[in-house]
């Protein structure tokens, strides 16, 4: 978790295609975000005050990768504020969960790897308050990724087993029997 605004770079192994045929990639975001907010009338009079707050995530990567995702903080109003008076808004502790399929598997497939960059981006909305409203805000976040690769393993290639060592075994039987014949 840091503070607001994130720019977090997750870098992960390619799939080794020695391993058989990639399927699909299936690419797990998960984040999550913290916040405190308070508001304060700074006018003398009462003032009528609306106050939305919303983290977005959003989340590059290879090839045409573009997902987003919101986390709703804050949604006050729009109530009356007398003058002078702090409204505490509490404290938020939100997770959200985004699951996608990746279109483009070859970005995916090689011996290196592919980053992805999480960032964030808070939208606030206000209603009313004549600018006499002090919006106190404090706002950290995080991202976590995870990439499944699903494929089929290539089947592996029978070797057939030498016509020399076959002799060989043929040879050790009829000693073995001429042995006993002795005996």
């Amino acid at each position: 978790m840091e503070l607001t605004e994130i720019n977090q770079t997750h870098t992960l192994q390619q799939f080794d295609a020695s391993l058989g045929t990639l399927n699909s990639v299936t690419i797990t975001l998960d984040g999550r975000v913290l916040s405190s907010a308070s508001l304060l009338n700074e006018a003398a009079q009462t003032q009528i005050f609306g106050f939305v707050s919303t983290e977005n995530f959003f989340l590059t990567g290879p090839g045409s990768i573009f997902q987003t995702f919101d986390a709703p903080l804050f949604n006050y109003g729009p109530s009356p504020i007398a003058g002078g008076q702090r409204v505490d808004l509490g404290a938020q502790d939100i997770s959200n969960t985004l699951t996608f399929t990746a279109a483009d598997l070859g970005s995916f497939i090689g011996g290196g790897t592919v980053d992805f960059l999480c960032t964030t981006a808070i939208s606030n909305t206000q209603t009313g308050g004549g600018g006499n409203i002090l919006i106190e805000q404090s706002t950290t976040a995080g991202c976590g990724l995870n990439v499944v690769y699903d494929y089929t393993a290539d089947t592996p290639v029978e070797v057939p087993e030498p016509g020399s060592l076959a002799l060989l075994g043929v040879a050790a039987l009829g000693l073995v029997a001429v042995r006993r014949r002795r005996s």
